[in-house]
């Protein structure tokens, strides 16, 4: 999604766990992927860490997302937005 000025905005969604959010923007479209995507594992692995577990859509086997997120699954939240 368009933002102005050069800024790119990619929405997320996390279904089950955040009834909406606001799409995460950034200087160009692959750096908004790229913080939607670390933001998206942030929150699981904190969902996780609170006991939660994500399971498949199609056959509700747990999933393994960390092999999905690999290094972007981290107990660390974005740095703050300085714009």
């Amino acid at each position: 999604m368009p933002g102005g000025n050069g800024e790119a905005r990619c929405a997320y969604l996390l279904e089950g766990l955040e009834d909406s959010g606001d799409p995460l923007s950034g200087d160009g479209t692959l750096e908004a992927l790229i913080l939607a995507v670390r933001f998206v594992g942030w929150r699981l692995h904190v969902f996780v860490s609170q006991g939660g577990y994500v399971t498949r859509q199609d056959d509700f086997y747990p999933a393994r997302f960390k092999d999905l997120f690999g290094p972007l699954l981290t107990d660390q939240p974005l740095p703050p937005n300085t714009d």
